[in-house]
């Protein structure tokens, strides 16, 4: 069951059921699909909402999930208050990857920014 947006995230109601079937669809042609997901500290606050969008992205045959780190920059610049703490992001790639061990796919990935969390104790001694 594809699952409608919880919370205040600034986007429309279906929005992630819309870009699912159109994800389904590209699939059906052939063409890779890979989610991409922002982590926000509302997010990393909300096991429950990582727990469904995984869920969401697994029935929808996706193959990879790639972690991203918030940013205050662009269109983040105003959200500097959403980005979530070292442990937070830690918090979330551990919940990904129990999620990933027990339905097998997508297969997490975790952008650059990201990878370094293993050795580092805070984010911010690192930028």
């Amino acid at each position: 069951m594809i699952h409608p947006p919880i919370g205040p995230d600034h986007r429309p109601s279906g929005y992630n059921s819309n870009n699912l079937e159109v994800a389904r669809l590209l699939q059906a042609e052939g063409i890779a699909v890979r989610a991409l997901f922002p982590i926000t500290k509302l997010m990393a606050q909300q096991q429950g909402q990582i727990e469904r969008i995984y869920s969401d992205l697994h029935e929808a045959s996706i193959e990879t999930v790639e972690l991203l780190r918030l940013f205050p920059v662009g269109r983040g610049a105003s959200m500097a208050s959403l980005i979530p703490t070292t442990d937070e992001y830690k918090e979330v790639i551990r919940v990904i990857r129990v999620l990933e061990a027990r339905y097998g796919k997508p297969k997490l990935k975790l952008q650059c920014a990201l990878k370094m969390l293993d050795g580092v104790t805070e984010l911010n001694h690192v930028i």
